[in-house]
């Protein structure tokens, strides 16, 4: 089994379009040199999709471990960042 390894970039939006490369070439290349799935976004679109991605895991930590929004919150807050792999085994069957 291959691990899939992936990373998000933030870029500056005037910046962005030099990230990607003509065609996405730039992060083509650098995906293939790496093994990595690399994904570019602006600095507001990582940050939304960061707040989204903390809200959600609020509501999933509210469900499975019965702890209001406050704890929930707290969890989120003070924990690393959970992997894809560990969010995914937190979500109700």
């Amino acid at each position: 089994m291959r691990n899939h390894t992936a990373s998000t970039s933030r870029s500056a939006e005037d910046k962005l379009s030099q990230a990607i490369g003509r065609g996405g070439q730039n992060i083509r290349l650098a995906s293939q040199l790496t093994g990595w799935e690399l994904n570019v976004m602006t600095e507001s679109d990582a940050e939304a999709k960061s707040d989204t991605e903390s809200r959600d895991l609020v509501q999933t930590f509210m469900k499975l471990l019965d702890v209001g929004e406050d704890v929930a919150t707290i969890l989120v807050q003070e924990g690393s960042p959970p992997s894809r792999k560990w969010r995914m085994s937190l979500r109700p069957s």
